[in-house]
């Protein structure tokens, strides 16, 4: 699900351009480098997300408070569900802390340097998209008092089993081209609407936002090194081996599939979580 949710922001930028010069063919350099211009105009962003997701009948919704200013800073604050309320996550580019307000606990981990998005192949990416989804502009409309584009996007292919491959709604505003609502899913298997409330851009956010102060009493942990975070594929009694917990595996599993690899890690960025273990089942196919 989050893939598809990167690709429709990638899609975002191609509806608009298109949109905003009708009868001119733009090649996928020319879309890349008008979105690049466009991003390049932001320097920090400030919004409130809240999603709503369902499937089966069961209805989850999760609201948090979002900043962010380049380069690399950014802070969040959980607003709902209530048992996760309080929790924050900042990042000054170089340093993220995650403090668990629950518990009195906060995580600190240097963060891996990572290449400049100046370096992304936009062109490629952009141009493979656009053979993939068709994109249409369904008009304008006013939505938390900006003026939106509302874009509409239909797979080229579906796949026959796949209850996830749906047309998609987009709601995107018109100065920024920055995504203000999503809409995907279908009637009978899921829904996801995702919205960008009190959305603001350029408000000149103070760098002092992006660092946070321990307090006082809280537990700290340390992580160095960010690789301790990625998990290490191995066997199942390997990971047994190496767990002070017993691995529980499923007493059934559909026909023709098997055990392919467990996935273990020692660390986590989720308070009182002390090692991970994802069991991989596969067929053939």
């Amino acid at each position: 699900m989050k893939s598809k949710i990167v690709f429709v922001l990638f899609l975002i930028g191609i509806a608009i351009l298109n949109s905003g010069c009708i009868g001119e063919d733009l090649t996928a350099d020319q879309i890349a480098e008008k979105m690049q211009e466009k991003q390049d105009s932001i320097e920090d962003i400030s919004a409130t997300v809240h999603t709503t997701a369902s499937m089966s009948d069961n209805v989850q919704e999760t609201e948090y408070r979002i900043i962010q200013k380049n380069p690399g800073k950014s802070k969040t604050v959980t607003i709902m569900p209530e048992e996760m309320a309080g929790q924050v996550t900042v990042s000054n580019g170089e340093k993220m802390w995650i403090y668990d307000p629950i518990n009195n606990q906060v995580t600190i981990m240097a963060l891996p340097d990572t290449p400049e998005i100046s370096e992304f192949d936009y062109a490629t990416a952009i141009g493979s998209l656009l053979d993939e989804t068709d994109v249409s502009l369904e008009g304008t409309e006013e939505l938390d008092s900006r003026d939106t584009f509302v874009l509409m996007l239909v797979p080229k292919e579906v796949e026959e089993e796949s209850p996830f491959d749906s047309d998609t709604k987009v709601w995107v505003d018109e100065e920024t081209w920055t995504p203000l609502k999503i809409e995907m899913g279908t009637d009978d298997a899921y829904y996801i609407i995702v919205e960008y409330r009190d959305f603001e851009v350029n408000t000149g956010i103070c760098d002092d936002e992006f660092e946070f102060e321990i307090p006082d009493g809280a537990e700290v942990t340390e992580i160095d090194d960010f690789e301790d975070l990625l998990p290490v594929s191995m066997a199942l009694d390997e990971a047994q081996e190496i767990s002070e917990f017993e691995i529980l595996v499923p007493s059934y599993v559909p026909e023709g599939y098997e055990l392919d690899h467990v996935s273990y890690s020692k660390n986590s960025l989720v308070s009182n979580l002390k090692e991970s273990i994802t069991l991989f089942y596969s067929n053939e196919e």
